[in-house]
């Protein structure tokens, strides 16, 4: 298929990356370390490396070609119907306070942790998986750094981050979440999917899932069934 093809792709000129012992001694370790996190699609440096430039070129000779498939296929997986109902609980979980989303008042931002959602709506103004996934680990480390930036020596706990960023991806008006979501699964790089954006996608498509199972009958006044995730 032309994902396969997709992914095949991207595995082989990472791996090929990673092995050129040229490369690597003419660029030195660091270099070559930023080339391998540029593959798997962090946006971490400012620096343009080859990896960067080798994987957007495949994403754009292979997505550009196939946009109105893709769009056709996705369609099928993702019926607007879904969204359109995704996007009701949304609007009506955007009515309640952080405390609700199984927040401890002591993490409950002033600023509706508002950094971490504007760049995660990024996404929908970004063409490529890779891209986009950046700008999903972007909007994670926003919500660490906006914690760290009170003052406090307290470690934000996974199950303390969970509740955030699912209040942050609420409150994100993202086009189509749910479709954005299967294009990072079906055209992710592969080794992006099993690092830090993976992860961070893993956390993303937890919060949509959460939002999709509850039942919004109790109201704001009741606590939340999260509580702490595990």
């Amino acid at each position: 298929t032309h994902e396969t093809a997709y992914k095949k792709l991207c595995v082989d000129t990472s791996v090929g990356l990673d092995e050129d012992d040229a490369l690597r001694e003419s660029a030195g370790d660091a270099a070559a370390d930023a080339a391998a996190d540029a593959a798997i699609g962090i946006a971490g440096s400012a620096q343009v490396t080859l990896a960067t430039l080798l994987l957007q070129a495949i994403e754009r000779a292979v997505l550009v070609p196939l946009d109105a498939c893709l769009g056709r296929a996705f369609q099928k997986v993702v019926p607007r119907a879904q969204e359109t109902e995704l996007f009701a609980r949304f609007r009506a979980l955007r009515a309640w306070p952080q405390t609700e989303f199984g927040l401890d008042a002591s993490l409950v931002s002033p600023h509706g942790w508002s950094a971490a959602v504007c760049e995660l709506e990024r996404m929908d103004r970004l063409a490529f998986p890779s891209q986009k996934l950046g700008a999903l680990v972007g909007a994670a480390k926003l919500v660490y750094h906006e914690h760290q930036s009170r003052g406090t020596d307290r470690v934000l706990a996974a199950d303390e981050f969970l509740p955030i960023f699912i209040f942050v991806v609420v409150h994100a008006e993202l086009a189509a979440p749910l479709l954005t979501r299967e294009q990072l699964w079906r055209l992710g790089h592969p080794r992006a999917l099993q690092a830090e954006p993976g992860y961070y996608l893993t956390m993303f498509d937890a919060g949509i899932e959460y939002v999709r199972s509850l039942d919004l009958g109790h109201g704001p006044a009741a606590p939340m069934p999260l509580g702490k995730p595990g």
